[in-house]
């Protein structure tokens, strides 16, 4: 890790000298990835933040979507929910308003493992169903499976077994092997890992998006 952080740094201060707005924020995305790995959570949302921010002055508006959703990730990850939901309601709202509908699908589904984290699982099962219509109208197998595990553990905490066993066999039946639906690489990453900024793959371009998210902690973090 220390390698790798050296090069994001040296990377960040040549795209700085050279004024490149992109660069930086890419570079800046790609330190919050790294240090969100290694388990510096607080490091990570600062990172995002600053990407954030230079998205805002550059008046790009589907990265600027992309850079709520990374920041509501990193929140999320941290256990910082309510900022979490503040970012990944924004980024719907823009992902909405500019219609990058697999951005929506995925923001749906995160929207749905904050609200179950916080113990809201009526919001977290409307989120995921959501998420669900969408991902379906896209033909899109990676963001359906995912969504239908968040789906499942919603129904188990409501004590709905049965639907939560439905759902989690039909997502052990569609998954694709070893994908993710946040990686533009559609490589599943391990639970621990974040996505690499700078990549595409329909329109998520530049800053990448929060991927493959820890598993459901055994406790509910709070508020």
């Amino acid at each position: 890790a220390g390698s790798a952080e050296a090069d994001f740094v040296e990377a960040l201060a040549l795209f700085r000298r050279a004024g490149s707005l992109p660069g930086e924020s890419a570079a800046l995305c790609n330190l919050a990835r790294l240090h969100g790995r290694i388990g510096r959570l607080d490091a990570a949302v600062d990172g995002f933040r600053r990407a954030l921010a230079i998205e805002e002055r550059r008046g790009m508006t589907s990265d600027l979507g992309i850079c709520h959703g990374n920041l509501g990730g990193a929140y999320w990850r941290a256990g910082r929910l309510v900022e979490a939901l503040t970012h990944l309601r924004t980024g719907l709202e823009i992902h909405q308003r500019t219609g990058h509908r697999l951005a929506e699908a995925n923001t749906h589904m995160y929207l749905a493992r904050t609200h179950h984290d916080a113990g809201r699982d009526d919001e977290a099962t409307a989120a995921a169903d959501l998420a669900l219509t969408v991902a379906r109208e896209l033909r899109d197998p990676v963001v359906e499976v995912d969504t239908l595990n968040v789906l499942a553990d919603s129904h188990d905490v409501q004590g709905r077994r049965q639907e939560a066993a439905a759902a989690r066999t039909e997502g052990s039946r569609r998954s694709p092997p070893g994908e993710c639906c946040m990686c533009p690489s559609r490589t599943r990453a391990t639970a621990s890992e974040w996505p690499r900024p700078g990549t595409s793959r329909a329109g998520l371009t530049s800053s990448g998006w929060p991927c493959a998210a820890p598993a459901w902690a055994a406790s509910r973090r709070s508020t």
